[in-house]
């Protein structure tokens, strides 16, 4: 039986209270026209059951006029929001209830791109319905004429990020030595690190930091082994 069919869902427009939570958008401001690259992320309330697959990104419109919505959906989904750790969809860590997804959007003019993630979830004991659609608040990307420049906005967050990562190198080396185990627990504490999608080590022995900012995968690196 198809759980996703019509006659067994019934939509609902909640809240912040909502079982699912808008939890952050990054970039906030894009260029126009040009393709940007955004990652959006949500809370899952884990006492809630998803449907599979069902957490997605969509466009929001103006409602139509005959209807008591304070929106409507545009169009296809952008992604589909994933809690598995892969930063390829913008995810930090597995199993923290926290979704991600990487969506790429060209405005054609200036202006907010509202934006809103919807979710089906299996319906409550003593419901008609088998699952219901549920939203987040409504949120928004500002699209500005013109290329944004990504990297300038945010050299000072990728910074700081470098400088806590090699402050938790420099403490797991004295606590442990200049080891494998060090190491080990090096990247541990930089997966810990908000704006890091992932870290991991090289075969030449090399600590690997992926940054998840303005939606966009960049590799940096530094070596621990050095003094």
């Amino acid at each position: 039986m198809n759980l996703l069919a019509p006659a067994v869902v019934a939509a609902l427009v909640l809240a912040d209270s909502s079982p699912v939570e808008f939890r952050g958008v990054s970039p906030q401001v894009i260029g126009t026209p040009s393709k940007s690259r955004i990652v959006v992320e949500a809370f899952l309330n884990p006492n809630e059951r998803l449907i599979g697959g069902s957490l997605k990104l969509y466009l929001v419109g103006p409602p139509k006029k005959t209807s008591e919505l304070a929106y409507e959906i545009v169009g296809d989904p952008l992604c589909t929001l994933l809690d598995n750790g892969d930063s390829r969809n913008g995810d930090q860590k597995t199993g923290d209830n926290i979704f991600s997804c990487l969506a790429v959007l060209k405005p054609e003019r200036p202006g907010p791109i509202k934006l809103v993630v919807r979710a089906v979830i299996a319906a409550k004991k003593g419901s008609k319905s088998r699952t219901v659609e549920v939203d987040t608040k409504v949120f928004s990307v500002r699209a500005i004429k013109g290329t944004v420049k990504v990297a300038d906005e945010h050299d000072s967050v990728r910074e700081k990020i470098m400088i806590e990562a090699r402050r938790i190198w420099g403490e797991a080396r004295a606590k442990y030595g200049k080891n494998d185990r060090a190491q080990a627990m090096a990247v541990r504490g930089i997966l810990e690190l908000e704006g890091v999608a992932g870290a991991a080590l090289d075969r030449s022995g090399d600590v690997f930091v992926d940054f998840r900012v303005g939606g966009r995968d960049q590799i940096f690196t530094f070596e621990p082994k050095q003094e």
